[in-house]
């Protein structure tokens, strides 16, 4: 299972990436990215997308994460 991580997880590109995540039977989001300040900070990030709740709460510091992900999409 890869390990994905997703920032400008609030834009429109990064929800759908958040939302293929949800699909894919070989990927699974472990974190979302947004900058800092943004409203979205604390916010779970399948709810953010309108999957459901992930429990991958938006954070504002990749190095916070940078140990839980195999790769990091930055569309």
């Amino acid at each position: 299972m890869t390990k994905i991580a997703v920032t400008g997880a609030a834009g429109r590109m990064g929800k759908a990436l958040i939302e293929a995540c949800e699909f894919a039977d070989e990927a699974s989001l472990v974190a979302a990215i947004e900058r800092a300040g943004s409203s979205v900070i604390g916010v779970d990030a399948g709810e953010l997308a309108a999957v459901g709740k992930k429990n991958v709460v938006v954070v504002d510091n990749v190095a916070a994460v940078v140990d839980q992900m195999d790769v990091l999409i930055d569309f």
